[in-house]
């Protein structure tokens, strides 16, 4: 049995099977055999039997009846953060690349300084694909096909692993990535029924390749006393004048993340004297794209050191090629 069907679902097939055949007591008995897993008891589907069938006799007590049953199966998903590893002690955190629109100095910027640094660890915080001709909103259709689009990213991340080949690459998927399955979702549902492989897009872009490691869609990142997020996460909205402001107003904990293409920090200092600290990095795309010729973004990226669960950061902006 599918885990989508509900216990009733699967009552109503035995009794549209059994139904005229066999007693509701045995029919009970065989579907709690068949499936243990959807059921407590015998008598909770045994209920469900008089339930379907709205059999529930005349001089029953009608509470009574319902004692055998129990909660359906919950679909709720759990949250689970990614723990970094503790041997990622020196990080490069790069944000809103959107290839094939990304800044080629400041990619080369940032990571140069990732070269200097000699960084163990990169992490992709989301929006590092464009997937423009995948957007649902309106789009030229004489801009880059899909195809052209997915061979930059490949070659993308072959260049930032031929540049730092000891670094673990660390991929968190944004909201421009999620137009890659919310495409597939809206005209090619029967696909991902018959093939689910190709929701993911590590698979994809060979990912393995390079030893990079892809993380689920809106899963947040924990290093050390820091969670690490595309920006996304919390919900929509344009970030206010100050997004670090506005991750600090929607985690309450020490956060980082991109998704506004503006530097920025927000620093609070709770009632018991703790320090919460929040940033928004810049981006490393074009600056001027077609849909928001006129903007406040700026181009940056971050540097993460964890000791013992403590962090430093560094917040870098770039202008003109020049890192501040």
């Amino acid at each position: 049995m599918s885990r989508n069907e509900s216990n009733g679902k699967i009552v109503g097939d035995y009794l549209r099977k059994y139904g005229n055949t066999m007693t509701k007591l045995a029919l009970a008995r065989l579907i709690y055999k068949e499936n243990p897993e959807y059921f407590s008891n015998v008598e909770c589907v045994r209920a469900m039997i008089r339930y379907r069938t709205h059999n529930w006799g005349k001089n029953k007590n009608l509470t009574d009846e319902f004692v055998g049953f129990c909660q359906p199966k919950s679909e709720a998903i759990e949250r689970v953060d990614f723990q970094l590893p503790k041997t990622a002690t020196n990080c490069l955190l790069l944000s809103d690349i959107h290839v094939p629109y990304h800044d080629t100095k400041a990619v080369d910027v940032a990571l140069k300084f990732g070269v200097e640094k000699k960084v163990n660890t990169i992490v992709l915080c989301g929006d590092f694909m464009d997937f423009y001709g995948l957007s649902k909103f309106e789009n030229d259709p004489r801009e880059r096909e899909l195809r052209y689009e997915l061979d930059c990213g490949y070659e993308m991340i072959g260049y930032i692993s031929s540049l730092l080949p000891n670094s673990k690459i660390y991929y968190l998927p944004g909201n421009h990535e999620f137009r890659y399955e919310s495409y597939l979702r809206r005209k090619a549902p029967e696909l991902l029924q018959i093939e689910p492989e190709l929701a993911k897009l590590d698979t994809v872009l060979h990912f393995s390749d390079f030893g990079l490691e892809y993380l689920r869609f809106s899963q947040i990142i924990k290093a050390g006393k820091l969670f690490i997020g595309h920006g996304h996460e919390f919900g929509g909205g344009a970030g206010g004048v100050n997004p670090g402001r506005t991750f600090f107003l929607r985690s309450y904990s020490n956060f980082i993340g991109g998704h506004f293409h503006k530097t920025s920090e927000n620093i609070e200092r709770r009632l018991n004297g703790s320090m919460v600290s929040n940033w928004s990095m810049g981006c490393l795309c074009g600056l001027w794209p077609e849909y928001a010729k006129y903007n406040k973004w700026n181009h940056g990226f971050a540097w993460l050191r964890i000791d013992n669960g403590e962090f430093k950061l560094f917040n870098a902006r770039i202008d003109n090629g020049k890192l501040y």
